[in-house]
């Protein structure tokens, strides 16, 4: 399409560890080769890409993708399963705050606290956030691991952002953010937040049911990624992708 400066795939919630699930395997490995079918820019992996944060998971996934996207840029954010520090290690890459496309901007916010599943940005991210923000005219996307609102599934509402307020004060003060992408519900939902558009991503691992008082799997639904058109007037597309075999 013309006009197009970039397209992004996000994946999200891979949750590989010493002895990963074969069936996660096989998700993450069907969202990839779609991928790698229509490739792409750049490629987001928006957290929990460990169960354990041990080291066995981040050299499996990193051998993965390598394996079918070997030219493709990665990004990778840390979610609450996550090891930063062995993340950061094992993936040979520190954790990436921004990325550049003509005429758009990409920021990484990390939302994992240690031993804690839900998220914080925290006072000094949020700062500097807020400061990069007013030095940009470009068009910005955001991505992180948590939502910043409740989904509507009741176990998993409690685990967003503590300091989603704070958050929503920057963006709403930043006309030239475009959207917010997050991980962590494993379920797929666009909303308003702030006054940007807002994305919940699905999982390449196992999809939780949307509206359950309590865990629940939604055995229904294959796993999922998203993908993002940039424009140069500062108009996107995005939309979610369902590959490979039902849970």
């Amino acid at each position: 399409m013309e006009g197009i400066v970039a397209k992004i795939a996000q994946i999200s919630d891979c949750h590989f560890s010493a002895i990963t699930k074969p069936k996660f395997v096989t998700g993450c490995t069907a969202v990839l080769e779609d991928i790698a079918e229509n490739p792409v820019d750049l490629l987001v992996v928006s957290g929990d890409i460990a169960d354990d944060g041990c080291v066995e998971a981040y050299r499996e996934i990193a051998e993965l993708v390598q394996r079918i996207l070997p030219s493709t840029p990665v990004v990778w954010v840390p979610g609450n399963h996550d090891d930063p520090d062995v993340m950061e290690r094992e993936l040979k890459q520190p954790l990436v705050r921004e990325w550049q496309f003509p005429g758009w901007k990409l920021a990484f916010l990390n939302s994992a606290v240690p031993r804690k599943v839900w998220g914080r940005i925290g006072k000094p991210q949020l700062s500097s956030f807020g400061q990069w923000l007013s030095t940009t005219a470009d068009h910005v996307g955001v991505f992180v691991h948590h939502p910043p609102l409740p989904v509507g599934t009741a176990w998993i509402d409690p685990q967003r952002l503590r300091d989603a307020d704070e958050l929503a004060e920057i963006l709403s003060a930043h006309a030239q953010v475009k959207w917010l992408a997050n991980g962590h519900v494993h379920q797929e939902k666009q909303d308003i937040f702030a006054g940007v558009d807002w994305y919940c991503t699905p999982a390449t691992s196992r999809q939780f049911m949307a509206g359950a008082q309590d865990f629940a799997l939604d055995k229904s639904l294959r796993p999922g990624y998203r993908r993002f058109s940039l424009h140069a007037n500062g108009s996107y597309d995005t939309a979610v992708h369902r590959v490979g075999v039902i849970d």
